[in-house]
């Protein structure tokens, strides 16, 4: 395996680690793609390898698919602290600002949908390694709401949170 592979590898995992949620595929390549850092296809191998090797885990939502690290990904990125520059880690943490993604953050924001008599279910949820901070299930009439439900909650989680709870507390 070349060196490069494997910083793409631990850039991945760093990535993943930084996050504490999952991270849906399209923003980890955006983010290499973004950076000229290499295609996206040299990105769909690496995700395979890191899944392959048990280092990440994918999980698959509606057309969408997320990564996570694993226990064993933690591992083997704790035994190469150094090998990402600090301007790359620098990169990693403009990137998830520009797209409104917590760094090193504690809470994970999860959002999901699924089809119910009648409509469907999006499902929000905030949540940490030991609490639930707030559990939402909204029911809609059609898939397009749904969607945007989730989406919506992606980048505005933080927002609706505080704004719910201002209101319920008054």
């Amino acid at each position: 395996m070349s060196q490069v592979q494997s910083l793409y590898k631990l850039i991945i995992l760093y990535m993943l680690e930084k996050a504490k949620q999952p991270l849906l595929g399209t923003q980890i390549t955006d983010f290499f793609q973004q950076h000229d850092y290499t295609t996206y296809f040299t990105v769909q191998m690496t995700f395979q390898e890191l899944t392959e090797a048990g280092f990440i885990k994918s999980t698959e939502t509606h057309n969408n698919t997320y990564y996570s690290i694993t226990q064993s990904g933690l591992e083997t990125l704790s035994y190469f602290p150094d090998q990402i520059s600090p301007d790359i880690r620098e990169e990693i943490k403009q990137y998830f600002s520009s797209i409104e993604l917590p760094y090193d953050a504690d809470i994970q924001c999860v959002a999901n949908y699924y089809k119910t008599t009648g409509g469907y279910d999006a499902k929000c949820q905030l949540n940490s390694q030991s609490t639930t901070y707030l559990d939402l299930t909204l029911h809609v009439q059609n898939i397009e709401m749904a969607e945007s439900i989730c989406s919506n909650w992606r980048t505005q989680s933080e927002e609706v949170y505080h704004h719910l709870l201002e209101i319920l507390i008054k």
